[in-house]
Order: C-alpha cells, then sequence, then structure tokens
C-alpha cells in the first residue's frame, strides 16, 4: 500500500474510532445529537468501515440501517471512495445501486483516480461500466492514466487505454502519464502508453521531454524504447539543456552512451560541466572523449571552480591533466583556490598550489584565498598557505 493510500487509511480510522462530537445549539449550550441522527451517523461510519475492509454483508446491513451512499467521511472521501481506493469492485455496484456518485470528489481526487493509482483493474472497470469518465482528473489536472503510468500497474493502464484514455492529456504543469512512468523507469509502462499513441516528444510546463524524464532516472532500457519510437535526443527544455545533459548531470554513463547511439548531438560542452560538479570524473572523461570541451561553465562558473566547490580531487586532477587554467575565475573574481581555502579542502587546496594556483589572487571584493581562509577559521589552510609562501621565498634567494 502507498504511503498516499496509508495517509488515507489512517485519516479514516482515526475519525471511525473517535466517539461523535456533541453539538452546540443556540444559547451556547451543547446536547447529544437525537437518537435517529446518532443512528444515521453510526450507520454512516459502519458502512465506510465496511467499504474499506470488504465485508458486504456489513455494507448492506448498514445501507438498511440508513447509512447515506453519499456521506462524506472526516477524510473528506465517501464509502464510494474508500471502496475504490481498497479496490473493492462489488461493494462499488453495491454503493452506486444505491445512489452513491463514481465521480464524487474524494479530498481533490475522484474514486477512479484511487484506484487507478492502486492497480485495482477490476474495480477500474466497474467504475467505468457505472460512468465515471475515464478521462477525468484531479484538482492538480491528473488523469486515472497518469495515476496508474505513475505506480507502474501496467494492467490498470492497458485497461484505461482500451476504454479510450488518452495518453497525450496533460497535468496543470504539463505532465504526461508518459513522463512519469519514464521518470519512474517502467518499462512495460512505457511500451503501452507508446503503442497506445502517446506523444514521445510532449514537453511539460519547462520544456522538458519525457526522454529528459528517463535520462534524469537513468534508465537505458526505458531511453531506449523512446528512442526506438523516435524521441528526439537533441530536444531542448527551456534552458537549452538536452537529455544529455540531464544524463551527465546524474552521472549516468550508460544512458550517455544511449543517448550519443540514438543520435545525440547537441549538449556536449555543456554536459560536461555539469559532470564534473557532480564528480562523475569517468563520465566527464568520456564526454571528453566524444569531443566535449573542458572549457564551459554553469552560469559563469568555471570547471575547475566547479570541481574545487564539490571538493572533487579527480576532477581537478584530470581537468590540470587536460591543461585547464587553475586560475579561471568566475566572473566576480572567484578562483578554485579560493573556494578550496573558504571550505577547508586541504587536498584540493595542495593540489591546486603545486600546479600554479595563483596565492595572491584577488576577487571583486579584494579577498584573497589567504584572508578567506583565515575569516572562515581554516587553520590548516593558513598553515599550508604560509608554508607555500615561505618555499617560494626560499626559492627566490
Amino acid at each position: 500500500m502507498s504511503h498516499h493510500t496509508r495517509r488515507f487509511a489512517l485519516a479514516i480510522a482515526c475519525v471511525l474510532l473517535t466517539e461523535a462530537p456533541q453539538r452546540v445549539v443556540a444559547g451556547g449550550a451543547a446536547r447529544a445529537p437525537s437518537v435517529q441522527s446518532q443512528a444515521a451517523s453510526d450507520a454512516n461510519g459502519r458502512l465506510v468501515r465496511a467499504s474499506m475492509v470488504g465485508d458486504l454483508t456489513e455494507v448492506k446491513a448498514a445501507l438498511a440501517d440508513g447509512a447515506s451512499a453519499n456521506a462524506p467521511a472526516d477524510a473528506h472521501m465517501t464509502a464510494m471512495g474508500v471502496a475504490a481506493l481498497y479496490g473493492r469492485a462489488e461493494i462499488v455496484r453495491i454503493l452506486a445501486a444505491q445512489g452513491a456518485d463514481v465521480s464524487a470528489d474524494q479530498g481533490g481526487q475522484t474514486p477512479l483516480v484511487l484506484a487507478a493509482g492502486e492497480g485495482h483493474t477490476q474495480t477500474v472497470e466497474a467504475l467505468i461500466a457505472l460512468g465515471a469518465k475515464v478521462g477525468a482528473k484531479d484538482k492538480m489536472g491528473v488523469t486515472a492514466l497518469m495515476a496508474a503510468a505513475s505506480a507502474n500497474r501496467v494492467g490498470t493502464v492497458k485497461a484505461l487505454l482500451a476504454h479510450g484514455a488518452d495518453p497525450r492529456d496533460a497535468t496543470t504543469e504539463g505532465s504526461t502519464a508518459l513522463m512519469a512512468a519514464a521518470y519512474g523507469g517502467y518499462a512495460d509502462v512505457v511500451s503501452a502508453l507508446i503503442a497506445g499513441g502517446a506523444d514521445v516528444n510532449a514537453k511539460d510546463g519547462s520544456g522538458r521531454t519525457p526522454l529528459m524524464a528517463a535520462a534524469l532516472a537513468g534508465d537505458g532500457a526505458v531511453a531506449r524504447t523512446l528512442l526506438a519510437a523516435k524521441a528526439d535526443p537533441n530536444a531542448e527544455d527551456s534552458g537549452g539543456s538536452t537529455a544529455l545533459v540531464y544524463a551527465a548531470a546524474n552521472g549516468h554513463v550508460g544512458l550517455v552512451t544511449a543517448l550519443i547511439q540514438g543520435g545525440s548531438k547537441k549538449g556536449l560542452d555543456q554536459a560536461f560541466p555539469f559532470a564534473i560538479r557532480g564528480c562523475h570524473t569517468d563520465l566527464a572523461k568520456k564526454l571528453v572523449e566524444l569531443g566535449a570541451k573542458t572549457t564551459g561553465r554553469i552560469d559563469g562558473v568555471s570547471t575547475v571552480v566547479l570541481a574545487a566547490s564539490a571538493n572533487c580531487t579527480p576532477a581537478l586532477e584530470f581537468l590540470i591533466g587536460r591543461g585547464i587554467d587553475v586560475n579561471a575565475a568566475n566572473e566576480d573574481g572567484t578562483t578554485a583556490l579560493m573556494v578550496a581555502a573558504a571550505e577547508g579542502y586541504v587536498s584540493a587546496a595542495k593540489l591546486l598550489l603545486d600546479h600554479g594556483a595563483n596565492l595572491e589572487a584577488t576577487n571583486q571584493n579584494k579577498e584573497t584565498a589567504w584572508l578567506l581562509a583565515a575569516m572562515a577559521n581554516q587553520l590548516e589552510i593558513v598553515e599550508i598557505f604560509k608554508a607555500h609562501r615561505a618555499a617560494r621565498e626560499k626559492e627566490k634567494r
């Protein structure tokens, strides 16, 4: 059972195990509810409990005793919503026969979305047969198909598609069922959605595609499935990043290979600094082999500063070996040595000094690496700088 399901179940259980509150009447005096209203309230509670556990006999008894098929519990769910959530298809039919609304709001969701998200295919079939709209959306624009796809419910996905669910539907933020499945790494669901007509190149509100979702998750099988279905490996999001950049930023070497083999041509130079920032040195090496330049930047930050910020000595060693300028500064004058000094990254500071880092360089605030180390109370770094300066002065004599 999902966390979402457990949350609803707990809320319902708490309501059912709590005595009915007294009611305040005019004049401020409190009195117990009438015998008739109390009986109806008790029957409603019994109906919700029975719908949760799947007790057909008790459901019928509660309805016979006056329970309302549409009465909401304090968890903002009706008996229909509870039955859908727990996959009680027969109870769904009984409740509908007593006038229960198969599309009643369930705390912002629909019974169909709840059933689909839990993979209750028979309940989904029952709800649709009783009139639930297969393409209905919840308050966030999520459809039953999206709920099923995001939870890897392949059987339910296929059933919804067979009933006319549109795989091109999008949430209020532009996300589709295929994006959710791709991010989850659900290859079978991805295949089913593509077979059902999903747009493999759809973009969300940020310009991200299903292939980017797969790249972010690092699922090579899903990426290959999307590429085989003509997903564009060179599509860019609103920030200009491609799937290759998403894969590199998260260190997915195998996926980078799959994307290159699938025709990815854009983003090599942009992917490289992201790989460095994540300390994915092996991937950075592969990108260079593929032709990436080592001088790329992220928001004006040079690769050598990115490596120092990540305290990634292997990346620094690789960059130095490739002839990178260890004194390449950001737009504000910050150098890799300044970053290492301020953060107390001893190994990085030593490596940079050994390869020509300028101890006297200043940023736009006229601060040197030495000053930044002192301000941050990085005493070991300060001592390293002292020893370095002394050695240099001795060499000059």
